[in-house]
């Protein structure tokens, strides 16, 4: 299959992540980093307040080696584009936080202009490394890979507002701005997209196997 034929396959998946993005570019461009973060740091609840710290987790970057155990039942290129994902993740996703490793998270920025911000008990904060959000790479990466290796869009949906879930919480969390959760998605998306394309050039008849095969 060619690039050009995967991103017609992946047209309306891409569509609805562009969607996002121009959304979060919208409000970006609208209003200040601190206006948009104060306001989404107003909202909170004690339910929010519990599942957040434990939702952000889908976007932890274990998530690679957990969604191996599975992927051994499913056909080895999944195997194959699921590694390359996680490898790329680390690699890009750390590289550009090591470019801005002196960027203030939301924690230190508003403590640096002497402004209070709500924080969450029991969230241990984070200082520095700000963008992108690495949580939010790494579940663009992994769930969207996995919504794109699907057909039925239910489920697409499903995985995609996963992703999407763990964006918002990094921001609940105040671990991360709007920006940082954007750049995350779109670098996560590319990964996805990316490792999708190469695994299914796989088509040999070892790669169209399952690792187990319960059969």
């Amino acid at each position: 299959m060619s690039l050009t034929a995967h991103f017609r396959q992946h047209r309306t998946y891409l569509a609805l992540i562009a969607f996002f993005v121009i959304g979060a570019a919208y409000f970006l461009a609208t209003y200040s980093k601190e206006e948009i973060h104060l306001f989404i740091n107003g909202i909170h609840a004690p339910w929010a307040d519990a599942f957040f710290p434990l939702y952000t987790y889908l976007g932890d970057g274990i998530i690679f080696p957990i969604l191996f155990l599975p992927a051994l039942f499913i056909k080895r290129y999944f195997s194959f584009s699921l590694l390359l994902a996680a490898l790329l993740t680390l690699v890009l996703s750390g590289i550009l936080k090591e470019i801005n490793k002196e960027e203030p998270r939301p924690i230190k920025y508003f403590e640096l202009i002497g402004q209070d911000l709500r924080q969450i008990p029991g969230v241990k904060p984070h200082y520095y490394r700000s963008f992108p959000s690495g949580h939010t790479t790494a579940a663009f990466a992994a769930w969207g890979l996995i919504a794109l290796s699907l057909a039925k869009w239910p489920w697409k949906i499903i995985f995609l507002l996963i992703a999407v879930g763990v964006a918002y919480s990094r921001m609940y969390l105040s671990l991360h701005f709007l920006r940082d959760v954007t750049a995350g998605a779109l670098l996560g998306t590319f990964i996805a997209f990316f490792a999708s394309y190469w695994g299914q050039r796989l088509n040999s008849e070892f790669w169209s196997k399952k690792w187990i095969d319960l059969k």
